[in-house]
């Protein structure tokens, strides 16, 4: 009996030990941090635009050819050429219309020479860069720095499909040699 008795003594300081232990960590752990009452000067990143704007990249010739033959491409870049001689108050019409063009060449079969991720993903951007736009339009802000964007979105498009044209016609005349 001297034994058990000694033993629940101890196992008793244990658990009294170990209880302690487990407060203590918890005070530490759950302790928040000071804050200082003082202001820090928050800085903001204001993007500087200089105020001119792209312009429209040019298709070039051969690539425009092969554009020709894909009708839901060519209806788009027909919306999008419009976008410089459009006045502000038939901006939000436009890019509705341009969104369902680009929803349309999204949906469409892509020629095979461009049928690519990089020029799916690139459309991606200029279908998130006309959305923005529009919201941007809707909210009567500042559309400078969006239309901007919405534009080298685009020619990164265009060029995109230049870059993918010319990897098709070295692809061609390397099998050709052969």
């Amino acid at each position: 009996m001297k034994k058990i008795s000694k033993l629940r003594g101890k196992l008793w300081k244990m658990n009294k030990m170990y209880s302690c232990l487990m407060v203590l960590l918890l005070m530490v752990a759950c302790t928040k941090e000071v804050k200082n009452d003082t202001p820090e000067e928050v800085t903001e990143e204001v993007q500087e635009f200089n105020g001119q704007l792209p312009t429209l990249a040019k298709v070039p010739s051969k690539l425009k050819t092969e554009l020709d033959k894909w009708a839901a491409f060519k209806a788009f870049e027909t919306e999008i050429s419009r976008l410089p001689q459009t006045e502000a108050d038939q901006l939000t019409f436009l890019l509705d219309e341009l969104i369902n063009k680009e929803k349309e060449l999204a949906d469409s079969d892509f020629p095979p020479k461009f049928d690519l991720p990089a020029v799916k993903s690139r459309l991606m951007v200029v279908k998130t860069f006309v959305l923005q736009t529009k919201a941007v339009v809707e909210e009567k802000g500042d559309i400078n720095m969006q239309y901007a964007k919405m534009i080298t979105a685009y020619n990164s498009l265009v060029k995109q499909l230049s870059e993918a044209m010319e990897e098709n016609i070295v692809e061609e005349f390397l099998e050709e040699g052969q």
